[in-house]
């Protein structure tokens, strides 16, 4: 009996050390887009992750807008979040996006000089649209922003990236 609750926690310790060494992974490289007319936005899209190895690693993804100005610019958006992003495999095949849905909601934000915003950050579980798990392979992730208007002129930017992952996972991580 004690043996067995010996094995047991052992057991529970190499699973939990096998989940939290997958979540301290390195950053993957982030990739942005920078609009060329005024305001001088730059627009980007990041993955904590390039290669995926384990079921339990969810992937965070965050899309950002930051002003590279030298002056505070007012922003009004449409649509709550104001970010998303979408998942595509090597052949081109959709397979999934963060949020599902956009609320109609009409805000605004005053980016400083060099002030970075947050406009969506999500996590990807690995899950095909149909909740099936995404299959292992190459995915390509792109942001894309909610409609942006500055001065009532509409200057929404098309989606940029992608950001590059490859899941190849095994039974044991």
């Amino acid at each position: 009996m004690k043996r067995n609750m010996v094995l047991g926690s052992l057991y529970f310790v190499l699973v939990l050390v096998l989940i939290v060494s997958n979540y301290t992974t390195a950053m993957a490289a982030s990739i942005d887009s920078t609009s060329e007319e005024e305001p001088h936005l730059q627009y980007a899209i990041t993955a904590n992750i390039k290669n995926v190895t384990s079921i339990f690693q969810g992937i965070s993804i965050q899309v950002t807008m930051k002003n590279l100005g030298n002056e505070s610019v007012s922003l009004d958006i449409g649509g709550y979040p104001g970010g998303t992003f979408s998942i595509f495999n090597d052949e081109g095949r959709f397979i999934n996006m963060n949020p599902k849905f956009f609320l109609t909601l009409y805000w605004g934000i005053t980016l400083e000089p060099g002030e970075e915003y947050t406009l969506y950050q999500g996590v990807w579980y690995q899950h095909t649209m149909y909740g099936r798990f995404a299959r292992n392979g190459n995915y390509h992730i792109y942001g894309g922003t909610a409609i942006i208007y500055y001065q009532d002129q509409r200057i929404t930017p098309d989606p940029f990236g992608p950001v590059n992952i490859t899941i190849a996972r095994r039974f044991f991580p």
